[in-house]
């Protein structure tokens, strides 16, 4: 699954929730990227960084601040605010579509919300959406040659 195809779907279903509804999931959002943006400046430090997380590792299940465990484990230091605009300002490109994923996957399948839709729901989904699908074309293409098909 093409990180953009995930971010599309991740953007159509947030411009079409009641903005009261969305800000914890804003919240976390926020959290994500200055998360991102504290292992961004730590990369460009030279620095030890990880990207990898799970959401659930940045912040916890029915919270919206960046999990303490995490804090303390990574040293986290609040980035510099040119580092924070840069990466909110461009988060659907800039943080792993993996982690906006997760992020959506969080909402769409909240205990209260109804209907729920689960991860594999939301796979489906965002390949369907997709008219043509270049990326995944590319990525199969690729696949084949690499294991000489």
């Amino acid at each position: 699954m093409e990180t953009h195809h995930i971010q599309t779907v991740w953007w159509v279903s947030v411009s079409l929730l009641p903005t009261l509804r969305l800000l914890p999931t804003l919240r976390l959002l926020e959290s994500v990227i200055e998360w991102f943006a504290f292992e961004v400046e730590q990369y460009r430090a030279g620095k030890e960084h990880q990207v990898d997380f799970h959401i659930n590792q940045i912040v916890k299940l029915g919270e919206t601040g960046m999990n303490t465990n995490l804090i303390a484990v990574r040293g986290f230091q609040s980035p510099s605010q040119n580092t924070l605009l840069e990466i909110q300002s461009e988060y659907k490109l800039k943080i792993r579509g993996k982690i906006l994923f997760e992020l959506l996957t969080r909402y769409l399948s909240a205990t209260k919300r109804k209907p729920k839709h689960s991860t594999q729901a939301l796979y489906e989904i965002g390949i369907k959406l997709v008219k043509k699908p270049v990326y995944m074309e590319r990525l199969i293409s690729l696949l084949n040659q690499a294991l000489g098909n």
